[in-house]
């Protein structure tokens, strides 16, 4: 144990340099650094003093990487067995205090003053992840070190499973790997978060197998899903689609380009009784998103949906460019009226608008063998209603429903639409960066006022003050 707490170096900083570390930061970059004194191999511990000698903390350095040295320390403390322990037992109060310990993150690396090194907990089994150099070295005792504290706080460890395969690894000179800690153990376990239940691939599972440090964030979203239809974009193994359907969302999609993690979220889903509510599809996001616009999918939140007017079959009544909030309805709770009925949007089966969002005024309804059936007009003058401008049976029912419109403004709609178009980011943009700009050059213009007024000199007389201002 002697060699792996021996401070072997003395890393000094440039002048002028170190701001993130002066500013609390856990990282010496490799361009900070003036020189190292003494024999310090990579991956040991060693004093970081500035400039002029002040002593800046501990951490252990490895110049194969832009991190060049990790903090351990700020303070002149001794580094031993003690000081690991004292790391492990802070990382535990604090969690006892703070978060569920059924399953949460127990280390978050620099965070936590143990840089470069992640302990997540699921149930009664640990998953390390080390990716630097240095603590890879002291891994093995944080482990042991963390066990015994858990245990001695009535939680017993079955097993660790060690997940260092990622490729920020082989920055450090280190060689990815992934396996056993100790005594094998099944990998698949199972956990539950926020009333929500899972099982958890260790294994072979995303990261650690879980991104358990989203557990409030997931929590959190449970206040809007109420009735709304809901997209989860890679959702892994479901935990946000699985908290939305659990939160009373009317219906979630939850997808993913993993075709293993799509089936784990499946099974997750039955695993709470949501597959009636929620469902995954193994696509690319990016591939599926303009497929769903394309066919005018809507997902709502808090059960509304916003929706731009495109016709102007609603004129005068509703303009060509209005912004329209919609609530999701119930068909059989929709009022149809001649003149006075509500106001609804569906997406159309048929003729020159195929696939596109109507917005009309549901004018009759009718049921025919259990199914409720709207027609619909639209308010401009002579607009011929659904079944005068087809030869079909009305159109509108619950499947292609969208919503009863509440609210409409044609300034938001017109907002909306130039808010959208690329050239309007393009120029916001550049009107940022010009205003910058010119905010800089009036400040370096009162600076050089003031030290001009009082050093008595005149622009020409003093080149000094150009200096000063710029640095």
């Amino acid at each position: 144990m002697e060699d792996l707490f021996k401070i072997c170096g003395i890393v000094n900083l440039k002048k002028g340099e170190g701001r993130t570390i002066k500013a609390g930061g856990m990282w010496v970059y490799d361009n900070e650094i003036e020189s190292i004194m003494g024999d310090a191999p990579d991956g040991t511990l060693v004093e970081v003093h500035d400039f002029d000698g002040y002593f800046m903390g501990i951490g252990f350095i490895n110049r194969r990487s832009k991190l060049t040295v990790r903090m351990m320390s700020r303070h002149q403390h001794v580094i031993d067995e003690d000081f690991i322990e004292q790391r492990v037992r802070d990382c535990v109060e604090y969690r006892k205090h703070t978060v569920d310990m059924s399953s949460c993150r127990l280390v978050f690396g620099e965070a936590d003053f143990l840089p470069g090194i992640v302990i997540d907990k699921f149930s009664d089994v640990l998953v390390v992840e080390s990716l630097a150099l240095g603590i890879d070295r002291f891994k093995p005792m944080i482990v042991d070190k963390l066990k015994k504290v858990l245990d001695e706080n009535g939680m017993n460890i079955r097993g660790v499973y060690e997940r260092s395969d990622a490729k920020v690894r082989l920055n450090e000179g280190l060689e990815r790997f992934k396996g056993f800690i100790g005594e094998e153990f099944d990998t698949k376990v199972m956990i539950e978060e926020n009333g929500v239940k899972y099982y958890v691939d260790v294994q072979d599972g995303q990261k650690t197998g879980f991104f358990l440090d989203q557990k409030y964030n997931r929590k959190a979203i449970w206040k809007i899903c109420p009735g709304a239809k809901v997209l989860d974009c890679f959702t892994h193994t479901g935990s946000f689609a699985l908290n939305a359907g659990m939160a009373g969302a009317a219906s979630v999609l939850g997808v993913d380009a993993s075709e293993l993690g799509v089936e784990q979220a499946r099974e997750n889903a039955k695993l709470n009784g949501l597959e009636d509510r929620v469902s995954f599809v193994c696509r690319d996001v990016f591939e599926l998103l303009p497929e769903l616009e394309k066919k005018g999918e809507k997902f709502y939140l808090f059960g509304y949906s916003l929706e731009i007017v495109v016709t102007d079959s609603m004129t005068p009544t509703i303009k060509i460019g209005t912004l329209v909030v919609l609530k999701k309805a119930d068909i059989n709770e929709v009022n149809a009226a001649e003149k006075t009925g509500d106001v609804i949007c569906y997406r159309s089966r048929s003729g020159a608008l195929k696939g596109k969002s109507i917005l009309h005024r549901a004018v009759e309804k009718r049921t025919e063998d259990g199914i409720v059936y709207l027609t619909t007009r639209g308010d401009k003058e002579g607009s011929p209603t659904d079944q005068q401008s087809a030869d079909l049976q009305p159109e509108i029912t619950a499947e292609n429903l969208l919503g009863v419109s509440v609210f409409q403004s044609y300034v938001l709609g017109r907002i909306l639409v130039v808010l959208r178009h690329p050239l309007t980011w393009v120029f916001l943009i550049a009107a940022s960066i010009l205003t910058e700009i010119a905010a800089r050059q009036i400040r370096i213009l009162k600076e050089r006022i003031k030290l001009e007024a009082e050093s008595g000199t005149s622009p020409t007389e003093n080149d000094e003050t150009d200096r000063q201002i710029k640095s």
